[in-house]
């Protein structure tokens, strides 16, 4: 048997467990003068503590109360100290993918605590991605399945692919100083209440802003965005999502669509939304944040925009249109069937998931815009960088698939619409996402 003294162990920087539960200490206590220690604490090099800090704890405090021998293996331990193992493990990811296994193996870990934990192991598996492409800092995308997958190995069970417990441990990392929070019994508790609370500020923060129409998670801003940008508080959103006018005259061939084109689609409206969103952007966007553009091809080649502290992709997404396009010389040509997406990153904006630069979604048929886009395709794009809790912009709306899009990710929408019709699809848009929820 290996032993040392209790006060020659010392502890991590930090624990995964910051709450116990004094009953089950007590009954840990119980147990250990009863039946004597089952499993020895784990040490790795200079004696420092990597797993059994609650049964460190209650040796020590029989110790301290008792002054009475315990046992371990069937032999009584030399008085004051403890068994242990060492592991060879040294690095900091591997100590702590033990020190979580033991927690979660052996006994649940509150709600706060396991939701930091595997906050944590989300974020060092991000840290060990590999680049992908060398010395641009620009890490592999590691997804929540990825995060669930690893923990099932963690834990020995290997069929766990629970991303959403990944992804609700974020959120509640997130907001674990809150009141309500803190009191929750289950880690989806602690999501639900984190939700709530995310909710809750949103309204206060966008508040002050004018509003057509609102619930508890969205709003939709009736106006020019050049004008109600600059009103949005600093630092709030963490995607922007925007579909301008094209500059293609669309409402020039709007024959070609089942709605028409109510707004003027010229150079000079494409760049009126896209410089106002840019220039926006680093001041109402977290340190933190992605964006995503849609426009014409044509547009794409007309930019120049070193845009200080995004990185913008330097080639756009596309969407891909299999039931609709448009024939700008249909005697000469074909049909295109395809839209371009700026998408752009900054900070250390890591995505959830890995996406595909082609993205095929068809033209919905029962739209109520000239220009709307699938809900289906704002939600692709969103799942790749918005988390649960999110703030998404669009700052020219149409007929609000935006709100419809975040809802289902648990994201709250921030929709600026100009045109008095789009304002009312907009308002439809979120009337019937409040009557899904109800």
């Amino acid at each position: 048997m290996q032993s040392i003294l209790i006060g020659d162990v010392r502890g991590p920087p930090s624990r995964q467990r910051t709450q116990v539960d004094n009953q089950k200490l007590h009954e840990l206590k119980e147990s250990i003068k009863r039946e004597g220690l089952f499993h020895a604490i784990i040490l790795a090099e200079n004696n420092t503590l990597v797993a059994g800090a609650t049964r460190l704890r209650a040796v020590a405090e029989i110790y301290a109360e008792t002054g009475s021998p315990i046992y371990y293996d069937g032999k009584e331990v030399p008085f004051a100290q403890i068994p242990f193992t060492f592991t060879h493990k040294t690095d900091e990811a591997s100590i702590f993918r033990i020190e979580l296994e033991e927690n979660l193996r052996r006994e649940q870990l509150g709600p706060i605590d396991e939701a930091m934990a595997l906050a944590k192991l989300h974020e060092m598996m991000q840290a060990a991605a590999p680049e992908l492409v060398p010395g641009t800092g620009l890490k592999a995308p590691v997804t929540f399945k990825d995060t669930a997958i690893e923990l099932g190995k963690i834990t020995g069970k290997p069929q766990t692919n629970d991303a959403q417990k990944i992804s609700d441990s974020i959120l509640v990392e997130q907001w674990k100083d809150h009141p309500d929070v803190k009191r929750a019994k289950t880690l989806t508790e602690a999501a639900r209440l984190a939700r709530k609370a995310a909710e809750r500020l949103f309204r206060e923060t966008i508040g002050g802003a004018k509003l057509e129409h609102s619930s508890s998670r969205h709003r939709i801003i009736a106006g020019k965005c050049e004008e109600e940008l600059p009103q949005l508080p600093d630092g709030f959103v963490d995607v922007i999502i925007a579909d301008p006018p094209y500059g293609i005259g669309a409402d020039s061939f709007g024959e070609q669509s089942l709605v028409g084109h109510e707004y003027r689609d010229t150079v000079d409206s494409f760049f009126q939304v896209f410089d106002a969103t840019l220039g926006q952007a680093n001041r109402i966007c977290k340190p933190d944040a992605a964006m995503f553009i849609f426009m014409d091809i044509l547009m794409w080649q007309q930019l120049t925009i070193p845009l200080e502290g995004w990185y913008i992709w330097p080639t756009p997404l596309i969407w891909y249109k299999p039931n609709r396009g448009h024939a700008p010389q249909p005697k000469r040509g074909p049909s295109r069937r395809y839209e371009a997406i700026l998408y752009a990153i900054r900070g250390n904006r890591e995505v959830r998931k890995v996406g595909t630069d082609v993205l095929t979604f068809n033209v919905p048929d029962d739209r109520l815009h000239g220009a709307g886009k699938p809900v289906g395709l704002y939600q692709e794009l969103l799942s790749w960088v918005a988390y649960p809790g999110d703030v998404v912009l669009d700052p020219c709306a149409g007929s609000g698939t935006v709100i419809e899009a975040a809802d289902l990710l648990d994201c709250s929408a921030i929709a600026v619409e100009s045109d008095p019709a789009s304002v009312a699809l907009c308002r439809e848009t979120l009337e019937k996402v409040m009557k899904d929820e109800s």
